[in-house]
């Protein structure tokens, strides 16, 4: 939805452009052929530049290169906009009371879900509808055609109305009333006619009348069908005038020629607008040197806009790419205390559930259910009921039926606060083991464990490791605070190699669209963003010593990535 939704609005604003270009500099030129091409190439291209991407080796140029930069500035910030606003990841910001737990807001995103739906709702009804209406048209004329009495004249078809219509044509039909074969002045209305039959000016019509259907909600798409309409008929009138007809005498048979009656969008015929247009068109003398001077400045123009366009594109795939590969390589490998060539832990996979509903989380832990892992972590805190009563319904059974489930709680008072009980029944609650410096975010010391009401109780990522080897957390019975031993980051499927944890984008999981093995394995239910790879995210981050950013300050690690690395420390007796 979110690339239909840019692919529109893109084409849209190129098509916008264009075509004042045309309004503004060929539209009073009595250049009409090239007038006819150029209005039939802006739809082309509104069409195909959003696709064309070329690099024209602009990069040694500053006054190019500056406003490319620029535009794909602006680019970069309503495609983030709408992938936030994107079928699959409708959603608000995260609320995140005690970080690093998160809680997602079902409303926000049920909302947010319901508005795209009504925006493709309406979008699919207009194209229906103009689709609609062309192919009505199209059904119309050839019942007209098999219908009336038919001759040729010279490659003309006429098609013998017996009532009283305006004359008009389509592709090499010119549809006439009978009375007006009779009359003194059908030489000059066949003779106009031919021309757009000759010059097939209904496959341009037609051409456009299927752009506009699906570029409905732009109505500078719909002046752009009258303006080659209205081209359409300068170009027949003046192969009339060329012909040694009267001027006056053309244009008292155009005027009685408005006959109140309906018309179609895609034929050539005669109304009252179009006519004035016409007539005064007629009376001004032809372009001179000043017309052909301006004609091919807007040659120039278009030339230009179109190479400004095609680079452009060029430029914001490269950055896009980066960026991508930039943020899925999120930091290095190894740290201080850790070699470099510690690997993959692949006894632990991370899952995003972005800005998922819970109805959407308890849709991907059945999914993980069905694949047997040995322990499931969901290091998310559900502070209440939704309205939506099927929704928590949902993933409180998706909780329940989950093995081995450890969920995070939070250490109060000596206490430790669990989510809605109905969602805690029948799961291990354990503390967040996090030692978070408020000030600056750092987490560098984590909890194994806390005395609780004279019970000793494991940490949220202590009781995972528990659950997946018994005999790992020993060493850290009797810890007080202990030093966490960072061995990496989060990487996804296509990341670059410098990762330490697994991740699946929540998406994904949903769609089954994954390489990675569940079966016997820790997984992680945590945010990472939106999506895996979103750049610039804040929501439940922290700052560790791996950290590389040229901005110290900047968090570089999620918390559930955190938990992960505590995890694999445990496993590994480090």
């Amino acid at each position: 939805m979110d690339k239909l939704t840019l692919y529109l609005l893109e084409s849209s604003v190129i098509l916008t452009f264009l075509y004042l270009l045309y309004v503004v500099a060929l539209r009073k030129e009595t250049f009409f052929n090239f007038s006819r091409y150029f209005l039939i190439t802006i739809l082309l291209c509104s069409l195909l530049f959003p696709f064309i991407s070329i690099d024209l080796n602009s990069s040694n140029l500053m006054t190019v290169r500056q406003p490319i930069s620029q535009l794909n500035e602006i680019r970069i910030s309503y495609h983030d906009v709408f992938r936030e606003l994107s079928f699959d990841k409708s959603g608000s910001k995260v609320s995140s009371d005690v970080s690093p737990t998160i809680e997602t807001s079902f409303a926000a995103n049920d909302r947010g879900t319901i508005l795209t739906y009504i925006i493709l709702v309406l979008y699919i009804s207009g194209v229906i509808f103009c689709l609609s209406k062309v192919i009505w048209s199209l059904w119309h004329i050839r019942k007209m055609i098999r219908k009336h009495p038919k001759m040729d004249i010279n490659g003309v078809t006429l098609v013998k109305i017996p009532k009283p219509v305006a004359p008009f044509s389509f592709m090499k039909y010119f549809f006439v009333s009978d009375e007006m074969i009779n009359s003194p002045n059908f030489n000059q209305l066949l003779t106009h006619e031919k021309v757009h039959v000759h010059q097939r000016h209904s496959l341009d019509l037609l051409f456009a009348q299927l752009c506009a259907s699906f570029f409905w909600f732009n109505p500078v798409i719909w002046f752009l069908v009258n303006s080659l309409k209205t081209v359409h008929e300068y170009i027949a009138d003046r192969k009339i005038i060329d012909e040694g007809y009267s001027v006056v005498e053309y244009q008292t048979v155009l005027l009685d020629q408005l006959i109140q009656n309906h018309s179609f969008g895609m034929v050539h015929n005669f109304n009252l607008f179009s006519i004035k247009k016409r007539l005064a068109m007629m009376s001004i003398p032809q372009s001179g040197l000043s017309g052909k001077v301006k004609t091919a400045l807007t040659l120039v123009g278009f030339l230009c806009f179109s190479a400004f366009i095609i680079q452009c594109n060029a430029a914001f795939e490269e950055q896009r790419s980066q960026e991508s590969l930039s943020s899925e390589d999120l930091s290095s490998v190894g740290s201080t205390d850790v070699p470099g060539e510690i690997g993959i832990d692949d006894r632990i996979v991370i899952v995003n559930f972005g800005y998922h509903s819970r109805s959407g989380i308890a849709k991907m832990l059945n999914i993980i259910n069905e694949m047997n892992p040995r322990v499931v972590g969901v290091d998310v805190f559900f502070l209440a009921p939704k309205e939506d009563v099927e929704s928590d319904q949902k993933l409180t059974e998706a909780l329940a039926s989950t093995q081995n489930l450890v969920m995070v709680g939070r250490l109060r008072e000596g206490a430790i606060e669990t989510s809605w009980s109905n969602f805690a029944k029948g799961s291990e609650v354990n503390f967040n083991n996090l030692m978070v410096m408020d000030d600056t975010r750092q987490v560098e010391i984590f909890r194994p464990n806390v005395e609780v009401e004279g019970q000793n109780v494991n940490a949220f990522a202590m009781e995972m490791a528990r659950l997946y080897d018994p005999a790992s957390i020993t060493k850290y019975m009797d810890n007080g605070p202990t030093k966490i031993d960072y061995s990496g980051n989060v990487g996804g499927k296509d990341s670059a190699s410098n990762y330490r944890f697994l991740a699946i984008d929540g998406s994904d999981l949903l769609e089954k669209n994954f390489d990675h093995v569940i079966e016997g394995k820790i997984v992680l239910l945590g945010f990472l963003g939106e999506y895996l790879g979103q750049p610039d995210v804040m929501e439940d981050m922290f700052i560790t010593p791996l950290n590389d950013s040229p901005q110290p300050g900047k968090p570089d690690m999620f918390g559930v990535v955190v938990h992960a690395n505590i995890i694999s420390q445990i496993l590994d007796g480090r």
